[in-house]
C-alpha cells in the first residue's frame, strides 16, 4: 500500500516513457518502439497490485511499488541511452575551452617581457634610465596580468614576481588607482576610497582579490568568470600583538650596551612571552567572531592556534586542522610546504565563528585549488559549511577511503579527488546546483583515478540532474531516500577535442542538460578495447 503522492510519481514515470515511445516511432524506430511499449505493458500489469492508501498515513513504498519504480527506471534509461546512441552527435551551445591563441599569444607576451629585461641587464644605466625601467617592467607585467584574468580568470603572481619586483608591479598599480579616482568626479567618497587605497598599498595587498576586481573596473575589463583565481605565495607576515608591552626603542638601545649573543638571548625571550600571551588571548577568542582561523593539533596532542598564516613548520607537523571560518585557500600557508602527518580536517558550522576570511572567492564558501592535495594520511574531512570545492583540492589524499558531502555543496571541481586510489564511497546529502559560473557540475571530472565503486544521492531528481564521468569502477548509484533502490546507469566513450574518457548517464535529465548546455562532444559506444582500457 503507498499514498496518492508516491504513486503520482509512478504515473509520471509511465506518462515520460509513453512520450520517449512516440517520439521514437516519429523517428520511425518502430520495431525498438514495439519493444519498449511491451516492456512498459508488463511493467504495468504488475502495477496493478498496488494497492493504493485514501486515507493518506502510508509514507513509503511498498515492496511491490518499490519493484515497479526500479523497474521503470532501468526502462527510462535504456530508452534515453538508444535516443543517444541514434543521435550520436550533440551539437554545441556553448564552448568553455580556453582559446589556444590566446595561451599562444600569452606566452608570447611572457618572453617578450623575459627578452626586455636580459637586454636592459647587458649594459650600465644611469639614475633617471633606471627609473623609467622600472616603470616600462612593472606597467608591462600589469598589462600580461590584465590580459591573463580577462581570458583566463588567472592572476599568475608566482610567475610575474620572477620578471618584475614587487614595488615595479605597485607602482603601475597605483597609478591605475590615481587615474580610477580622478573619474570618480561624482562620488566624492569613492574618489577618497581609492585615494586612500593607493597611498597604503603594499606587497601584501597584491594577493587581495578586491583590489584586482577594483582594477578590472577601472580599466573596463570584464573577466572571464566572476571568480579570479590567484597564484602565488604571500611571504611569511610579522604579526604585531596587543599584548605586546616591550618598547621597540629600549630594545634598539640594548644594541649599544650589551653584546649581540645577550641581545639574542633577550629577544628571543621577549617573543616567548609574546608568543604565550598571544596564544592565551586567541584561545579565549576561539569560535567568537574575533576569533583566529586556526586550530591546530599536533601528534604530542599539543594544540595551537594561529590567525591566518600557516609558515612550513606549522603545516608539516599538524595531525588535525581546525578551521574557524567558511573557506581557506593555497595563499593561507606557504606554497612549498607539505602536509606530511595531516590526518582529519574540519570546518566549524558555526555562523562567523571567525573575524578572518580566507576563502579565495568572496560569494561562495570555498575551498580553494590546491590546497590539501598530497595529503597521503588524510582520512577525515568535516565540510562543515563550504559550499564550493575547487580544482585539485584533494588530489591523491590516498588514505581516503569514504567522503560525506553534506547539504551545503553545490559544486566540486574538476579532479578534486583525482588519484585517490582508495577512495570507493561518495555520498550527497545534498542537491548539487549544476551551473556555477556558467560552467556545467555535471561534467566535472572530480573523480578522476580513484576506485569509487558507489555513489549516493540524496533523491531521484538529483541523481537524475548528474552525469558521472571517469568512474570506471562504479558498481551502483544509490537513493538514499530508497535504500532498496539501485539507479540503473549507462557508461559510453566520450570525446571533447583530445580529451576523451567515459560518462555514465542516469535518466532523462542528465542527457538533455549535456544535449543543451555542453560543448561538441562525440559519444561512442564501448568496444572491447576500450572496456580493456578502462578496465570495465
Amino acid at each position: 500500500m503507498i499514498n496518492k503522492k508516491e504513486f503520482d510519481l509512478l504515473l509520471q514515470e509511465i506518462f515520460q516513457i509513453e512520450n520517449k515511445i512516440e517520439e521514437l516511432k516519429t523517428l520511425n524506430k518502430f520495431e525498438i518502439a514495439n519493444e519498449f511499449e511491451k516492456n512498459l505493458e508488463n511493467i504495468k500489469f504488475k502495477a496493478k497490485q498496488i494497492v493504493l492508501d485514501d486515507k493518506n498515513e502510508i509514507n513509503e513504498f511498498d515492496e511491490i511499488s518499490l519493484e515497479v519504480l526500479s523497474e521503470l527506471i532501468k526502462l527510462t534509461s535504456d530508452i534515453d541511452f538508444y535516443i543517444l546512441k541514434i543521435n550520436n552527435v550533440i551539437e554545441s551551445a556553448i564552448d568553455n575551452q580556453i582559446d589556444v591563441k590566446v595561451l599562444e599569444k600569452l606566452k608570447n607576451l611572457w618572453e617578450s617581457l623575459e627578452n626586455d629585461i636580459k637586454f636592459w641587464n647587458k649594459s650600465k644605466h644611469n639614475p633617471i634610465e633606471e627609473i623609467e625601467n622600472s616603470k616600462h617592467i612593472g606597467k608591462k607585467t600589469l598589462n600580461i596580468l590584465l590580459f591573463q584574468l580577462e581570458n583566463q580568470a588567472i592572476l599568475d603572481l608566482s610567475k610575474a614576481l620572477n620578471y618584475c619586483k614587487p614595488e615595479f608591479l605597485i607602482n603601475a598599480i597605483k597609478e591605475i588607482l590615481f587615474e580610477g579616482a580622478k573619474n570618480q568626479s561624482n562620488d566624492e567618497l569613492k574618489r577618497n576610497l581609492i585615494i586612500k587605497r593607493e597611498k597604503n598599498l603594499s606587497e601584501k595587498d597584491l594577493y587581495d582579490y578586491k583590489l584586482w576586481q577594483e582594477i578590472l573596473r577601472i580599466k573596463d575589463i570584464k573577466s572571464r568568470d566572476d571568480h579570479i583565481e590567484i597564484i602565488g605565495n604571500i611571504q611569511e607576515k610579522k604579526e604585531v600583538y596587543d599584548d605586546n608591552y616591550i618598547d621597540e626603542n629600549k630594545i634598539q638601545k640594548l644594541d649599544v650596551f650589551y653584546e649581540e649573543s645577550f641581545l639574542d638571548t633577550i629577544k628571543k625571550f621577549i617573543s616567548n612571552v609574546n608568543e604565550f600571551l598571544s596564544q592565551k588571548k586567541m584561545a579565549k577568542k576561539w569560535t567568537t567572531n574575533q576569533g583566529p582561523a586556526f586550530k591546530i593539533e599536533y601528534n604530542d596532542e599539543n594544540i595551537k592556534y594561529v590567525k591566518e598564516y600557516l609558515d612550513n613548520n606549522l603545516v608539516e607537523n599538524t595531525k588535525k586542522l581546525i578551521i574557524a571560518t567558511n573557506g581557506i585557500s593555497k595563499y593561507n600557508f606557504n606554497k612549498n610546504a607539505k602536509w606530511k602527518n595531516l590526518e582529519s580536517i574540519e570546518f566549524l558550522s558555526k555562523k562567523n565563528s571567525s573575524a578572518i576570511r580566507l576563502s579565495p572567492d568572496k560569494t561562495y564558501n570555498c575551498i580553494g585549488k590546491d590546497v590539501f592535495s598530497d595529503c597521503i594520511r588524510l582520512k577525515e574531512i568535516n565540510f562543515g559549511k563550504i559550499q564550493m570545492i575547487g580544482e585539485n583540492a584533494f588530489k591523491n589524499c590516498i588514505s581516503l577511503s569514504n567522503v560525506i558531502f553534506p547539504e551545503n555543496i553545490i559544486n566540486v571541481g574538476e579532479n578534486a579527488f583525482e588519484g585517490c586510489k582508495n577512495l570507493t564511497k561518495v555520498e550527497f546529502l545534498g542537491d548539487l546546483k549544476l551551473y556555477i559560473l556558467d560552467r556545467p557540475q555535471n561534467i566535472i571530472n572530480c573523480f578522476r583515478k580513484t576506485n569509487v565503486e558507489q555513489i549516493t544521492f540524496p533523491s531521484i531528481e538529483t541523481a537524475f540532474n548528474f552525469a558521472i564521468v571517469d568512474c570506471p569502477t562504479l558498481k551502483e548509484i544509490l537513493v538514499s531516500k530508497f535504500p532498496k533502490i539501485t539507479l540503473p546507469f549507462k557508461i559510453c566513450k566520450y570525446r571533447l577535442g583530445r580529451q576523451e574518457g567515459i560518462v555514465s548517464f542516469i535518466g532523462e535529465k542528465s542527457l538533455n542538460l549535456w544535449k543543451k548546455k555542453n560543448s561538441t562532444i562525440r559519444f561512442f559506444e564501448l568496444t572491447d578495447e576500450d572496456k580493456k582500457k578502462y578496465s570495465i
